[in-house]
């Protein structure tokens, strides 16, 4: 469905203040009041309605981040292909979609063989490979504490797996005081278990333990899907692509993998001689970015990406489970019906401003009471 006749549809409402009248506020979702104030409030919040469509020049928005949340079957992933199939036509956007659930296949028949499909399985991405300014210390903190955030490690358990890590990578030569190693072919979870199983004779009695604990993980993450970078992320961000997670065999890999790429991305980026017109979607988003070192790769891809013109559509059931950044640089804030009580009161406040119990009083009670394919869209003055 076009993006306007939706937006049309979802009859959106937009927020008017008012001062001390005889009347009750107005409810344009369900014909009752909103709220009650006495006689003698200064100010209360109403709905009143637009009966016009609102278009959205997306040239005209401070960048082009777009937050959708909401419940399951409320309309989010429809609206978000939708929107991502108009930004591709109208403004001739490329796009890259990590796709959860195999939900966004169907705009191949929109779009025809414009689009490239790679099940995740098979398009392998090593975490251990190394960019020009990333050291093997460096990767190896990042995905112990990747890793100790995706499995719930202990400290220690971390420390030991930083420490197997960095082991790893002298095995396969390559050493953190000779920058000439560093291009040299990446290890694997495979070699790890491998430096494991050398290290075993070594290791002081309280040591065995814990590296026999963290085996299990190891061996979880020993996959083909982790061997060897087998995409060109310099072609993901120019040629319209989704990336299909569900043949995935754990959620644990699926955040590992996704981690990997943005990593990946992130450091595709800087080095970029010219400028990209993509966006960036992820559906899903609060199943794959609940730790901090994933949060912390979101925002900076949030305030930076803009002047290499990449965009990101996040999509998400539960907006507390992100980083707070998602809502603070995100030009456009689309919410569908909200039940769970703390998300409702984050995510009214954030649209709310934080500047009035009444406005945030009417946003949460319209949150919760809106039916499927409705949605408040909080946008920045003077766009439409």
């Amino acid at each position: 469905r076009d993006l306007h006749r939706l937006i049309r549809r979802q009859r959106q409402m937009c927020i008017r203040d008012r001062y001390s009248h005889p009347s009750k506020p107005y409810n344009g979702f369900n014909q009752e009041p909103l709220i009650e104030r006495p006689r003698s409030s200064k100010k209360v919040w109403y709905w009143h309605r637009i009966d016009e469509p609102i278009l959205i020049d997306l040239e005209k928005l401070p960048n082009n981040h777009i937050a959708i949340f909401g419940a399951s079957g409320t309309g989010k992933s429809s609206l978000a292909k939708s929107i991502i199939y108009q930004i591709h036509n109208i403004y001739g956007y490329s796009f890259l979609i990590l796709d959860h659930h195999n939900e966004y296949i169907d705009l191949v028949e929109k779009l025809g063989k414009k689009i490239q499909i790679l099940d995740a399985l098979h398009a392998s991405i090593n975490p251990f490979e190394l960019s020009e300014n990333i050291s093997p210390k460096q990767r190896a903190i990042e995905l112990a504490d990747t890793l100790q955030a995706i499995f719930s490690l202990g400290h220690i358990q971390r420390q030991y797996l930083e420490e197997l890590f960095l082991e790893t990578y002298k095995f396969k030569g390559i050493f953190e005081d000779n920058k000439d190693t560093w291009s040299l072919p990446a290890p694997s979870f495979n070699d790890v278990l491998m430096v494991l199983d050398s290290l075993e004779g070594e290791l002081l009695e309280n040591a065995k333990p814990i590296y026999e604990r963290l085996r299990p993980y190891i061996r979880l993450l020993a996959l083909d899907v982790f061997t060897e970078t087998r995409l060109s992320i310099h072609d993901l961000l120019y040629k319209p692509t989704i990336i299909l997670l569900a043949s995935m065999p754990s959620d644990y890999v699926k955040a590992l993998y996704v981690d990997t790429l943005l990593h990946k991305i992130v450091n595709t980026m800087y080095g970029l001689k010219r400028k990209t017109r993509t966006i960036i979607a992820i559906d899903e988003a609060h199943l794959l970015f609940r730790r901090n070192r994933s949060k912390l790769l979101i925002s900076r891809l949030l305030m930076e990406s803009r002047k290499y013109g990449i965009g990101l559509i996040m999509i998400s059931q539960q907006p507390l489970s992100l980083s707070e950044s998602v809502l603070m640089n995100s030009a456009l804030r689309i919410s569908f019906l909200i039940k769970e009580y703390k998300n409702l009161d984050y995510l009214a406040k954030s649209i709310a401003g934080y500047t009035s119990y009444g406005k945030i009083g009417a946003l949460k009670l319209a949150l919760s009471s809106l039916h499927q394919h409705q949605a408040i869209i909080d946008i920045p003055d003077g766009i439409y």
